[in-house]
């Protein structure tokens, strides 16, 4: 009872490093996606480190959440929010410990010395621009999104686009690395009985703190 396949589809291979960004819509803005005015917020944004390992040229090692703001000083090893210093390379605390094993801690991430002129990370910046602008351009301004990008030699690649929030269960994570009531379930609510509350929201909120997903990698059968 099975059919037969007669067409193939071949995907280009996509060389990079991935981001996951995390929205909410409101609904219509003005300006265009990327606009400060935008009804479109960016909750979060992932980092995705893949390793070689059992043979496979991409296992996914761990997610990792990029701070905002993060401004280089000095000689860029410091972190800068709203007039707080933080030192890289602080102790970083285990949150959870599960078959994923989630950390979390005060800011601790290193400013990278190679950003734009505003001292953020230009490769993750190109990476939430493109997806704002794919989210307008697929007509979805309202609700939860999940955008996944690769960020070739050639510029930004989409990857998927889902009306949907995070699937990973990270919820503690999130409150304690972006704020109470600052990631996607609550804003989603948010999103649909008080959309001008979300408006109201710069267009990319601040972190509060370095936060990774680790994915533990098993080396071995059985």
């Amino acid at each position: 009872g099975g059919g037969r396949n007669t067409e193939v589809l071949v995907q280009e291979y996509l060389s990079g490093q991935e981001y996951a960004i995390d929205t909410v819509g409101a609904g219509p803005g003005k300006g265009g996606a990327t606009s400060a005015h935008s009804s479109t917020k960016v909750l979060a944004v992932w980092k995705y480190t893949k390793v070689r390992c059992n043979g496979a040229p991409c296992v996914y090692q761990c997610t990792e959440l990029v701070p905002w703001p993060a401004v280089p000083e000095g000689n860029g090893r410091g972190i800068k929010e709203a007039g707080v210093k933080y030192t890289a390379g602080a102790r970083m605390t285990t949150a959870t410990a599960t078959a994923t094993t989630t950390t979390v801690g005060a800011p601790c991430v290193e400013a990278s010395e190679s950003g734009s002129e505003s001292g953020y990370d230009s490769e993750s910046e190109s990476a939430v621009r493109y997806a704002l602008r794919a989210l307008e351009a697929a007509g979805v301004v309202y609700g939860p999104t999940h955008t996944e990008v690769i960020v070739t030699p050639h510029g930004p690649r989409m990857v998927e686009v889902n009306a949907r929030w995070h699937a990973a269960d990270f919820t503690r994570l999130c409150q304690l690395a972006c704020g109470d009531g600052m990631y996607a379930i609550p804003l989603a609510v948010d999103a649909y009985c008080s959309p001008d509350s979300v408006r109201a929201l710069p267009m990319r909120l601040s972190t509060r703190g370095a936060a990774r997903i680790v994915h533990l990698i098993s080396r071995v059968q059985g």
